[in-house]
């Protein structure tokens, strides 16, 4: 947890960036090695601008990632 929930210097975590970069395939993966009870802390924590990693996979369009992650 502490690892996928460390920020850089723009407050992104490494879900802002495997979303951005890799797309939501990659966040799903890293979120799989979390339990499902800290996934939605960590898919929460937001960036600089106030955006966290959910609201980045919405505005990409990938609704079925995040429709995996609220399960």
């Amino acid at each position: 947890l502490q690892a996928v929930s460390l920020q850089d210097q723009g407050w992104e975590t490494a879900l802002h960036c495997a979303t951005r970069s890799a797309g939501c395939e990659s966040m799903e993966t890293i979120l799989t090695f979390l339990p499902e009870s800290q996934r939605l802390h960590v898919v929460s924590v937001q960036d600089r601008h106030g955006r966290t990693a959910l609201y980045q996979t919405a505005q990409d369009g990938f609704h079925e990632t995040i429709q995996n992650v609220l399960k």
